[in-house]
């Protein structure tokens, strides 16, 4: 007779002593939550990780079944940013929060089938963002929500289905996550070129998966069409700026585009191009991207690369930014950036101090500080 059973009996035999009663059904709900344990396993994080995401969406922490076709994981992410500023005579100190974020990540009813959902719990400045980059979309729902996808999987045919809310696939920078960028100061560059906010939207997105030696994938979504094709050598991990495992040269490059259409029309006043690429070499990498977009006939150009050196925990980092909003006029931007980023344990928990100079129409701006980062 199983416990379940006699528990139940027992209760039932009882049924006039309040306190047994009690004691009973305490008893039974605990063995019904060990008998969940029993049945779930601890995974860890590359167990966990497959080549369906570009981005962070995995975690140390993992409940799974007994016949592996639903899994439960989470994540959480927290950065705190320090910053000192000064320009036009004038010397301003912020404490931010730049990202407070919880993720839910596993799989429904068969192991191709995954679903994550990431809920953002920071305050979004749209207001400085939209002052940077004017031609960004509005996407319908809440910024609260930024991922709600399922994706359906065939990976011996890479070929996967992805529906929801997600990052488009732009270019490499968009792609990878918040917690693996190396300098905590977005490049002028890269807010300028966004498509939406955190460049997410709702739509369809057909792909090869990622991490692969051949990489497509075409979404499309509420803004129009994005895509990207991709090419990784030597395995390796393309959406990891920092090159924690070193070895020989490897290297990645990409191409990326984006339509915008309301569907409706034929016109189309606004398409973007973007070239990026990815180098390791034994704990040295370099990443880069060119930026191109004509809006409404205005056509526009950018450029950021960075280069770090990983020398044990530290990793001495320089990241550079361009940006000419228009081509026909002499106005243009420079960002250069400095910064030794210390890995305690690895991304998961991480300082990034740094010092920077931004000219942005003949004026200079300087900047410094630290974010610390803590993720779980």
């Amino acid at each position: 007779m199983s416990l379940k059973v006699f528990l139940f009996l027992m209760g039932y035999l009882c049924k006039g002593d309040f306190m047994i009663k009690k004691m009973l059904t305490t008893a039974f709900v605990a063995s019904q939550i060990a008998s969940f344990c029993a049945s779930a396993e601890v995974m860890t994080e590359e167990s966990v990780k497959k080549h369906v995401d570009y981005g962070d969406n995995s975690g140390h922490f993992l409940l799974t079944s007994t016949d592996e076709n639903f899994s439960l994981g989470f994540k959480g992410l927290l950065q705190q940013k320090t910053e000192v500023s000064y320009a036009d005579k004038k010397t301003g100190v912020a404490l931010t929060l730049p990202k407070a974020r919880l993720k839910l990540f596993g799989r429904a009813f068969h192991p191709n089938i995954n679903y994550f959902v990431q809920t953002q719990f920071e305050k979004s400045d749209h207001v400085s963002k939209k002052l940077i980059s004017p031609y960004k979309y509005e996407v319908a729902g809440t910024s609260y929500l930024q991922d709600y996808y399922l994706n359906l999987g065939m990976p011996s045919h890479n070929v996967h289905a992805r529906f929801g809310k997600f990052t488009m696939p732009f270019s490499r920078h968009y792609m990878v996550g918040g917690a693996q960028l190396r300098s905590p100061v977005h490049s002028l560059a890269r807010q300028a070129f966004e498509i939406t906010d955190n460049n997410k939207d709702i739509g369809v997105m057909i792909h090869s998966g990622f991490n692969i030696p051949i990489e497509y994938a075409l979404a499309i979504v509420s803004n129009g069409v994005v895509g990207r094709l991709g090419y990784n050598h030597k395995g390796i991990d393309a959406f990891e700026l920092v090159d924690f495992r070193g070895g020989d040269a490897r290297f990645g490059v990409g191409v990326g585009g984006f339509l915008h259409t309301d569907y409706l029309s034929k016109e189309i006043n606004d398409y973007r191009a973007t070239l990026d690429f990815i180098f390791k070499l034994k704990s040295t990498s370099s990443h880069g991207e060119i930026y191109y977009a004509n809006r409404n006939k205005i056509q526009s150009f950018g450029a950021n690369i960075d280069i770090g050196y990983l020398l044990h925990k530290f990793e001495p980092v320089v990241h550079y930014s361009y940006l000419k909003p228009n081509i026909d006029i002499k106005d243009q931007a420079h960002e250069v950036t400095l910064g030794t980023n210390y890995y305690i344990y690895g991304h998961n928990l991480k300082a990034q101090p740094y010092f920077g100079m931004q000219h942005i129409k003949a004026a200079n701006r300087f900047l410094g500080g630290v974010q610390l980062q803590f993720a779980f």
